[in-house]
């Protein structure tokens, strides 16, 4: 009489585990890849939303910057610097009020510092700004200073802007994030009361 096994050999085992140890590890690999590809995507996106935030706070200071007087605009600045009188928005009882604000911006230890002083203080020459970390991570930041000369029809870039007679036609903003993709930014900002000579 013929006996009828229908167990599996040794070698049908092992290859079945081999196939099953091949088919996890590939879906490990692709889980894996996602997942770095997922957290790279959200530190960009981090990143990118954290510089909107900063330049778009830039853009609405500077398009609001106006002339101390008619014969000084206070406005300084070089490539790690900037000082700036603006019209800002406060809010006083419920209610946005427009105001003049000094604001200055500092580049120090890869940290971005924003200092504001509204009202009359902004117009004590002495009073110090008090800085905030605007953000922070930067591996380099700069400012440089636009000036349209109109009789050559040229642009010309400041590392530094010293005319305490005028405002610039634009002031270009150039950011480098660290990490470990590093992510450059940069933003021109155009002055409406800037002038060109």
């Amino acid at each position: 009489m013929a006996k009828n096994n229908r167990a599996f050999t040794l070698i049908e085992l092992m290859l079945a585990s081999a196939m099953m140890v091949l088919l996890f590890a590939g879906a490990y690999s692709l889980f894996h890849t996602g997942k770095l590809s997922w957290d790279s995507i959200s530190a960009r996106q981090q990143t990118s939303l954290e510089w909107r935030a900063v330049s778009e706070r830039m853009d609405r200071d500077l398009r609001n910057c106006v002339a101390f007087s008619s014969k000084e605009t206070r406005f300084l600045g070089d490539a790690d610097n900037l000082s700036l009188f603006t019209v800002i928005d406060s809010y006083s009882n419920g209610s946005m009020l427009s105001d003049l604000g000094r604001v200055s911006y500092a580049f120090r230890e890869k940290n971005l510092l924003r200092g504001c002083l509204k009202g009359r203080l902004a117009l004590n020459g002495s009073a110090d700004a008090g800085y905030d970390e605007f953000s922070r991570g930067l591996e380099s930041f700069s400012f440089s200073y636009g000036d349209y000369n109109v009789s050559s029809g040229n642009w010309e870039w400041k590392d530094t802007w010293e005319d305490s007679a005028r405002l610039p036609s634009c002031v270009s903003v150039k950011a480098s994030f660290g990490g470990r993709e590093p992510v450059s930014f940069e933003r021109t900002i155009y002055l409406p009361a800037g002038g060109a000579r």
